[in-house]
């Protein structure tokens, strides 16, 4: 026999150990205790009402108190084989057996009761069930290693303090008490079972299960224990009993585990039962715990009772560990719940939480409540680790809710979190609240990504759940992704996401992160997603997108963040490929928008709205609101439309905007579709520069379905091949375009888009730039579209070959109206040459207009007419001209001279006309003879110049002294 081939192998290495060596082991001890007969000696602390034990083995006597009976022993043991039952008088409700010797009890037999009554087993040594034993009762069992019952008029029924139960009347107990030292619960693959609707409590000590059966069809399993001085309550309910555990006492331990077989704790039922762990740390490997309804059960309001695991250091569950309450096939009722409350929390190893129905009623909720939560791996068989509350193919009822309440949390290797539907009824909500950090990291060895999504699979019938993450950090790494789904008939969920630091998606270029969508055949909206955070970051292919390809709208993505950071690849995406509209990009980004670099697989950073040839709906629109918005290396923002529907829109709200190394925004029509709209406002200034030396590698080995076509340079693109272009309209202080930068509104066989810009500054053109509009660049029709420019000064180098052009082949060039105070370095031409140029041409069609507007400013605008009669002025005495040198002085106008010479020149000083002057010969004869000696005057160099009140310049000799407003002292008046 197997187990007596392991005792034998136990036995020897026994033999083989050094002396003063310690072995224990729990199977060597239970099988030892394979050979010992039934030793159940009463003991003498009942007196006259002791107990006793007939040759048939049954238990009789007994003290009897109301509708309980007291037995006690100091020895109490079943052999293998044997069966022991304990006699069940009339009106006997509760059995109580105590064990008051210095041993614990092994039961290797059965141990039964001839009645229904419920049977409690108290021995503080502790209490051993071998591979054989069995129960054979028609109540609760209740096996504890507590040092006594407690009773509600405060006396106790005792194992170590053993007295005559003379006052014990109260039918109920109302506890368990424990001292210290307390020992073990040991169950060896044992099969332990209690009737429909029962409870199967073991209270330890530790409690230790190696491959046992715990059954009771719809009733209670209870496994805990303490190991330091306090109560356990007992609650009774009915037919059935449930403990409460006591705060602040610490409590045994928890271990189950596979022998032979699985443990497997079961309550399923007509409806399901309840099972309750209560410890201080739990561990569970390859066991089995289940409740929920079974197929036979037909009540629509029955409801499944509860799994609860309840720990206060550790819970452990790995090795392909499955804990269901489920609502089984053809079953009609509810699903209980799963719930899991401790320090720490691990499901490794292939080990599922599953609440779902697979019937008639609704799924359970899953919860779990720790410091640390980590679900990770797989199973031998590829099955990853996860938490399911669903309702399968063919069900009919809601999904259950997920909710992990943590201050970490961490997903790796493959795991899940699924509240979906396939069947006729709507998905569950996954809540993460989370305090700290949430990691979601890597796939299976099959290539399972580890994700948590909720889902309307093909043929189900419902809407799909939300996904609400809080959490002050969130990582989502090497393909891990978040999704909310639809294939069936129905709205998918939407995605709310809330991090006080970073979310970082870095798919490892597996392109996944956090999706919403609609599959092909879906019938329904795709869900939004909302991502409030300090900063966000997609890197190597990390992504976001919303796509359709059923019957539907896709959601919209909202971000609001102080940054947002795009590289190597990473991007947020929305697209059509059904019947419905693109979703739409809102972000609001407090300080930085960083686009740059491209994927591996030759994909660009940055935004994309887009729709597809099948898809019959128009795309999404671009929102961007920030501080700096940097697109550099090959980095994009772009709409781009290939079906007969408007493309979206781009509108950039920004202080700066700098787009370098082939970094673009675009908006583009590949058929008959008109482009999108493309509008940028920037406070300060915008900087065009450069081109992407990677552009045509990557177009020759991606090709156009991954790489966009408007070329290699930094610009501003709107273009379309069939359709009607879309319009650039650009405002900023200033504008530079530099090394074959672009700003294109370029049709191939179509009107043109028209470009306006209002550049109050400067607008820069160097180095082969250019602004085109030109129509018809396949050699085909299509009128040139229009150019307006607003700008302080337009300058170009002549050599370098920047160009503006309003062009066409077949049809008319475009206008081009420019509004300037200065034009330097450019021309327009009839056609473009090797300089900088200005053309509005058509090859074979009617030439466009070209028209620049200089203000001219007129020096006498505004002017005041002056009188003709000259006045006198006040001169201070003591300025006399040097050697032969003479002077003059001659004032006109309204102002400039204060009223008298000593006094200060003012701002509002005006001329006040003190007398009359008369015209004299005199006074002729002294101005001919100043003119005359003036004459002779020496001829110097200009020192600076004044404005005169007029607004005319009048270059002097002398820089001139500025006059204060307000002098506080005055000395002496010089001579000037």
């Amino acid at each position: 026999m197997l187990y007596l081939k392991t005792n034998q192998r136990l036995r020897s290495l026994l033999a083989n150990l050094l002396l003063g060596s310690v072995f224990v082991s729990l199977a060597g001890e239970i099988f030892n205790a394979k050979l010992i007969q039934a030793q159940i000696i009463p003991d003498n602390s009942l007196g006259n009402e002791r107990s006793q034990l007939t040759p048939n083995n049954v238990i009789e006597g007994g003290a009897t108190r109301g509708a309980n009976l007291f037995h006690s022993f100091s020895e109490f043991n079943i052999g293998e084989g044997q069966q022991v039952n304990f006699a069940n008088p009339n009106n006997i409700q509760r059995i109580f057996s105590r064990v008051t010797g210095n041993n614990r009890s092994q039961i290797l037999g059965t141990l039964g009761v001839l009645g229904n009554a419920d049977l409690f087993l108290i021995n503080p040594n502790g209490i051993v069930f071998g591979p054989n034993a069995q129960l054979n009762v028609g109540g609760s069992f209740l096996a504890t290693t507590a040092n006594s019952f407690k009773f509600p008029d405060g006396s106790e029924f005792s194992a170590t303090n053993p007295q005559v139960p003379s006052l014990l009347t109260v039918n109920v107990p109302i506890g368990l008490q424990y001292n210290a030292n307390n020992g073990n619960i040991q169950v060896q693959k044992s099969v332990l079972e209690v009737p429909t609707g029962r409870t199967l409590a073991l209270i330890g000590g530790d409690v230790i299960g190696n491959g046992p059966l715990l059954r009771t069809v719809g009733g209670r399993i209870e496994l805990g224990g303490l190991v330091a001085p306090g109560t356990v309550e007992i609650i009774s309910n009915s037919d059935s009993l449930q403990l409460s555990f006591p705060s602040g006492v610490a409590r045994g331990n928890i271990s189950l585990s596979r022998d032979e077989f699985q443990t497997d704790l079961n309550v399923r039922g007509t409806p399901g039962g309840s099972i309750a762990l209560n410890a201080n740390d739990i561990a569970i490997a390859d066991s089995i715990l289940r409740s929920g309804i079974n197929p036979e059960t037909v009540n629509p309001n029955s409801q499944a009772g509860d799994i609860t695991i309840n720990a206060t250091g550790v819970v452990t569950i790995t090795d392909a560990t499955s804990i269901l309450n489920t609502v089984r096939s053809e079953g009609i009722g509810n699903a209980g719940n799963i719930s899991i409350t401790a320090q720490s929390v691990s499901l490794t190893n292939g080990t599922q939480l599953q609440a779902s129905t697979f019937g008639q009623g609704n799924a359970g909720n899953v919860t779990i409540q720790a410091e640390s939560v980590a679900i990770l791996g797989e199973d031998r068989d590829g099955f990853s680790s996860g938490i399911f509350s669903n309702v399968q193919q063919q069900a009919v009822g809601q999904g259950g809710n997920i909710t992990i309440k943590a201050t970490s949390l961490s997903l790796g290797g493959g795991a899940e979190l699924s509240a979906s539907t396939s069947g006729r009824g709507n998905a569950g909500i996954i809540t993460l609240q989370i305090s700290g950090s949430v990691v979601l990291d890597g796939k299976t060895s099959g290539g399972f990504t580890t994700n948590v999504h909720s889902d309307v699979f093909l043929e189900a019938i419902g809407r799909g759940g939300n996904i609400n993450i809080t959490a002050e950090s969130l990582s989502i790494t090497g393909g891990a992704g978040i999704s909310v789904t639809t294939a069936g008939q129905g709205d998918s969920g939407n995605i709310n996401i809330q991090v006080q630091d970073t979310l970082l998606i870095d798919s490892a270029n597996s392109v996944n992160g956090i999706s919403s969508g609609l599959g092909a055949g879906a019938v329904g909206n795709g869900g939004s997603i909302q991502i409030d955070a300090e900063k966000v970051v997609l890197s190597n292919s990390g992504l976001i997108q919303l796509s359709t390809f059923g019957q539907g709208k896709v959601g919209d993505l909202t971000i609001q963040a102080r940054s947002l950071i795009l590289n190597s690849g990473g991007a947020l995406q929305t697209s059509a490929f059904g019947q419905g509209d693109a979703g739409n990009i809102f972000l609001n980004i407090s300080d930085l928008v960083d686009l740059s670099g491209t994927s591996s697989l030759g994909a660009s950073s940055g935004f994309f709205s887009g729709t597809r040839e099948t898809a019959s709906g128009r795309g999404g629109s671009i929102n961007v609101v920030t501080d700096r918005l940097r697109i550099a290396d090959g980095a994009v923002i772009g709409a781009r439309t290939l079906n007969t529907f408007r493309g979206g829109d781009i509108q950039v709200n920004a202080n700066s905007l700098e787009l370098t190394g082939g970094g673009q925004i675009l908006a583009t029509a590949s058929s008959s579709g008109q482009g999108g709209d493309i509008a940028i406002d920037v406070a300060d200034s915008i900087r065009i520069a450069g081109f992407d030396p990677t552009f045509n590698a990557r177009l020759a080995q991606f090709g156009r379905p991954i790489v966009d076509p408007a070329g290699a340079a930094s610009g501003v693109y709107v273009s379309t091949t069939g359709g009607i272009g879309g319009n650039i309209r650009i405002q900023g202080d200033s504008l530079t375009l530099d090394n074959q930068a672009q700003i294109s509104a370029e049709t191939t066989s179509n009107t043109g888009g028209n470009i306006t810009l209002d550049v109050p500054n400067l607008l820069l053109l160097r180095r082969g730039s250019t602004l085109s509009t030109t129509a018809g660049t396949a050699e085909a029709g299509g009128d040139g579209g229009n150019i307006a420019i607003a700008t302080g000064f337009l300058v170009a180098f002549p050599t370098e070959n920047s160009n503006i052009a309003a062009d066409a082949f077949t049809g008319r060039g475009g206008n081009i109206n420019i509004t300037t105070q200065g034009i330097y370095g450019i021309e327009f031409r009839d056609r473009q040459t090797p300089l900088s140029d200005i053309t509005a041409s058509s090859q074979f069609g009617v030439n466009g207009v070209v028209n620049i507007n200089t203000p001219e400013i007129d020096p006498v605008q505004g002017a005041i007419e002056l009188p003709t009669a000259f006045s006198t002025p006040s001169l201070a005495r003591g300025c006399e001209a040097r050697g032969s040198e003479t002077s003059s002085f001659v004032n006109t106008g309204r102002g400039g001279v204060p009223t008298n010479p000593t006094a200060p020149l003012i701002a509002d000083t005006l001329w006040q006309d003190l007398e009359l002057l008369e015209e004299t010969g005199e006074q002729r004869g002294n101005s001919d003879r100043l003119r005359t000696d003036n004459a002779n005057s020496p001829i110097v160099e200009a020192q600076g110049w004044v404005v005169l009140s007029n607004g005319a310049i009048v270059l002097t000799a002398q820089a001139p002294t500025v006059t204060p407003y307000r002098v506080e002292s005055q000395g002496s008046v010089l001579c000037h």
